[in-house]
């Protein structure tokens, strides 16, 4: 099986992926930016794509996404996380330059999740398998640790997860978002 890392830094997170970073750290296999390092995989030739708490970086999302699409062989997995709009440490990074929310992948799939319809900015090939919000409780707030263990209720169903972002969201603030697509 043939895994590419996207932004991997110093720790891949599949022991034999292929990691892609623009800095030469000590588990990088490509040093490259990662658009340009995804040019030279052949078309149809890569199992799975992972980033983690990358994609907020990149200035060229939708090329990214499409170069993705491209290696990934039929039913190929790209999976990613990254952190959600309302939570209140994105903004404190200023190289985060993309904004994410349940719908953000909505606007490029083929296959569209949830049920509140989005217009299709060009499609890719790609429909969404699952989406998972995430609410981690960060140092110093561990008192909040127990009641965000109980917002895994979220991820029960996508509506459930329709409610939280579109009731509840500038009350209640998600660490981050987990999207797994398929190409189709």
């Amino acid at each position: 099986m043939k895994i590419i890392e996207l932004g991997c830094g110093a720790n891949k997170r599949f022991k034999d992926s292929i990691g892609i970073d623009l800095l030469n750290h000590p588990n990088v296999d490509i040093v490259d930016d990662c658009y340009s390092a995804l040019k030279t995989f052949d078309t149809d030739s890569v199992d799975y794509i992972y980033s983690y708490h990358f994609l907020e970086h990149c200035d060229c999302f939708k090329e990214l996404l499409i170069e993705c699409q491209r290696v990934l062989k039929v039913e190929g997995i790209f999976e990613c996380t990254v952190p959600h709009f309302s939570n209140p440490y994105y903004y404190s990074d200023y190289t985060h330059i993309n904004f994410f929310g349940l719908y953000t992948f909505e606007y490029l799939c083929e296959i569209q999740y949830f049920k509140r319809k989005v217009p299709n900015y060009g499609k890719i090939g790609f429909k969404t398998e699952n989406v998972s919000l995430g609410f981690r409780a960060d140092r110093p707030f561990y008192l909040s640790y127990a009641f965000r263990k109980l917002l895994f209720i979220f991820n029960f169903t996508p509506f459930m997860q329709e409610i939280y972002e579109w009731h509840l969201s500038s009350l209640i603030k998600c660490s981050e978002i987990t999207f797994k697509l398929k190409k189709i």
